[in-house]
């Protein structure tokens, strides 16, 4: 014992034949040997794995220095002396020299690429007109020496290896990059919508006036614009072209008046002409017919403060316009006032006025068809001198207005001599409802009256003298 690791000794060994030595043999030859060395020395070789995730690397372990016999403790539990199928990380081993008892540790790394990532972008927008198609290339992922394989829903695309790809059809593309080390990765998915436009529907035309229209439609998902052609009804050739039309209307003027139009409309995908739909069917309408100016006005009942306005019906007509403004004594702007009957009662004028008036016939509500003025009428009312009688017997000019009403009225007359009234309003069944007394009365009478809480209908209003009776009929409307 007590020997010098890696030393290299000689010996050689005699008998003693008794024990003072005195009777010794001679030495055997010599015999050489050399003790174990303990010296352990590791060293290592890696390798590193090939692709992000995998787990193809390896160590290779060697020992010298030793007495050649080992053991080996790794620190994921191994105890051979090499390791495989490794991922990346740090693996460290302890080496036991059986036979001197003495160890050494050592620690080796692998190592693995960044992960490869592939993804896919379409240059400018995904979606595209029937007959166009969508770019597709790779936004990440594209290097020198890889590879690339574009796929669809039925698998992969044949020939379709570059970097970009063009789709012309709808679906969801990815592609598949493979690095020169074999590592590959799959891109998420990204749809390609190919437009093809439809015909646009829900077609309807409003606003129907004498030189104008406006056509409506409803929207077409992904139209880029509207076309629209128009014509007169019988004739063969789409003489009107509306092309570039946003929005779901158009006004449509110049039109020509009792006239029947046809008109159709297509959707299109791009700003051009490329991709279109078919045209609608044919849809149709008739602009206004110009409404006439009512003929034969003439002015009736002329009393006093009021007078009545009269002129042939219109067929077709809606209601009138009429315009009156008095001229003398005094002059007036003209008072416009609208009316659904072929009759119209001033009242309120002035005693021995002259006015002026005329009238227009409305087609429709709004006012959109309205036919020009008929002829100025000329009247003027009586002075207060003296009115003459519609009733000679009584020698008065009984006046009611505004009659109808629909609750306020006036009651007026003028007597030249001196006399006794009763003036009597009865409603339809003979009840006297109002009763006034004038008595020695002369000059102009002028009584306001509301009956806007009366029932609606027939009153006679009475006037009774000491010689004479008269009555008028006054409706409550």
């Amino acid at each position: 014992t007590g020997l010098t690791s890696g030393g290299t000794y000689r010996w050689r060994v005699m008998t003693m034949c008794d024990a003072s030595g005195v009777n010794n043999s001679g030495f055997t030859s010599q015999i050489v040997f050399s003790t174990t060395s303990c010296n352990l020395t590791l060293s290592t070789s890696a390798t590193n794995v090939t692709c992000n995730g995998n787990s193809d690397g390896a160590i290779d372990l060697s020992v010298s220095g030793g007495s050649g016999s080992y053991s080996y403790a790794w620190s994921n539990g191994a105890t051979g002396e090499d390791l495989t199928s490794l991922s990346a990380g740090t693996y460290s081993v302890t080496v036991t020299d059986n036979t001197c008892g003495n160890t050494a540790t050592t620690s080796v790394t692998i190592t693995e690429p960044s992960a490869l990532v592939a993804s896919i972008t379409a240059v400018g927008s995904s979606t595209a007109c029937s007959g166009s198609t969508v770019t597709l290339s790779i936004s990440s992922g594209s290097a020198a020496g890889n590879t690339y394989q574009w796929s669809d829903a039925n698998g992969t695309i044949s020939g379709a290896t570059s970097s970009t790809y063009s789709a012309s059809s709808s679906g969801t593309y990815s592609v598949t990059i493979t690095t020169p080390a074999g590592c590959t990765a799959t891109s998420s998915g990204l749809a390609v919508n190919i437009v093809t436009v439809s015909v646009p529907s829900g077609l309807s035309t409003s606003n129907i006036e004498l030189t104008k229209a406006t056509m409506n439609w409803g929207a077409v998902s992904n139209a880029h614009h509207y076309d629209v052609r128009m014509r007169v009804q019988g004739t063969s050739t789409w003489s009107i072209a509306l092309n570039n039309l946003t929005g779901t209307s158009i006004i449509k003027t110049g039109l020509s008046s009792s006239t029947t139009y046809e008109w159709a409309i297509r959707s299109a995908c791009s700003a051009d002409s490329s991709s279109v739909s078919a045209w609608s069917a044919t849809q149709s309408f008739t602009t206004l017919t110009p409404c006439t100016a009512p003929l034969n006005p003439v002015t009736t009942g002329i009393g006093i403060s009021s007078a009545t306005l009269d002129w042939d019906a219109v067929s077709g007509a809606w209601g009138y316009i009429v315009s009156y403004k008095q001229t003398s004594p005094s002059s007036s702007g003209w008072v416009n006032d609208t009316v659904t009957t072929n009759s119209y009662s001033l009242t309120g004028l002035t005693s021995g006025g002259t006015y002026r008036w005329r009238v227009m016939t409305m087609c429709d509500s709004a006012g959109t068809n309205n036919s020009g003025y008929s002829g100025t009428v000329v009247f003027s009312t009586p002075s207060g001198n003296r009115i003459a009688s519609e009733d000679t017997s009584l020698g008065i000019n009984l006046n009611i207005y505004p009659n109808p009403t629909r609750g306020i009225f006036n009651i007026s007359f003028i007597s030249d001599v001196v006399d006794n009234f009763e003036i009597t309003i009865v409603d339809a069944f003979g009840k006297r409802v109002l009763y006034q007394e004038k008595k020695d009365f002369i000059g102009e009478y002028i009584q306001k009256i509301d009956f806007s809480k009366g029932t609606r209908g027939i009153y006679m209003v009475q006037i009774k003298t000491r010689k004479s009776f008269i009555s008028k009929r006054l409706v409550l409307q």
